[in-house]
């Protein structure tokens, strides 16, 4: 698994595939892996691109520096690390808030621009499983915030099909929890993210 030293932290990344550059940018609590059923479906036709945010999986921890401008931050200079001018950005929950951000900071970097599953300011109910997940992550562990992750994460068909499998995982520990401090800091990123404007 390569890395790169990008402001200062060092970025766990993988590329797959060949064809125009497609970057995958994960939501809160997550890491490259869970692109796992994305990735091989488009590596045969674009050269895809994820890695982990700081603060999860493989990447670094560092105590501060939590920010959805530091994130898009360190997506651009994973992209001058591997030498792409403009590639397709792909995001997902707070992934598609960093999408943003490197749309309208950078325009010219971003060729396609795929939104999932975000918004550009969080609303009250965003804020309430965020205040929820940090609480049930501060008190209780890392498998008790995943636990609710389903409740905002899936759709009332994804439950109907998937319950036993879903009950199944409840108070299953994540495979690379991230520690408290990098937790809360992705909670305050997504938090104070706004770009309605």
């Amino acid at each position: 698994m390569p890395t790169a030293l990008i402001n200062g932290v060092k970025l766990a990344y993988e590329v797959n595939g060949s064809g125009f550059p497609t970057v995958f940018l994960m939501g809160l609590g997550g890491d490259r892996k869970d692109w796992h059923e994305q990735v091989p479906a488009f590596a045969d036709h674009y050269q895809t691109v994820t890695y982990d945010h700081r603060g999860t999986g493989e990447s670094d921890k560092p105590e501060t520096g939590y920010s959805i401008d530091q994130f898009a931050d360190d997506c651009i200079g994973l992209l001058d690390h591997l030498k792409f001018d403009r590639v397709h950005l792909v995001g997902y929950s707070m992934g598609g808030r960093i999408a943003q951000l490197i749309a309208s900071r950078y325009p010219s970097r971003v060729a396609a621009l795929v939104l999932v599953a975000t918004a550009a300011k969080a609303n009250p109910l965003n804020l309430y499983s965020l205040k929820l997940g940090a609480y049930l992550y501060q008190n209780h562990g890392p498998s008790a915030a995943a636990s609710v992750g389903p409740l905002i994460e899936f759709t009332h068909s994804y439950f109907s099909r998937n319950l036993p499998m879903l009950v199944d995982k409840l108070g299953a520990v994540p495979e690379m929890p991230m520690p408290l401090h990098a937790f809360l800091g992705h909670v305050s990123a997504i938090e104070n993210h706004d770009t309605t404007e």
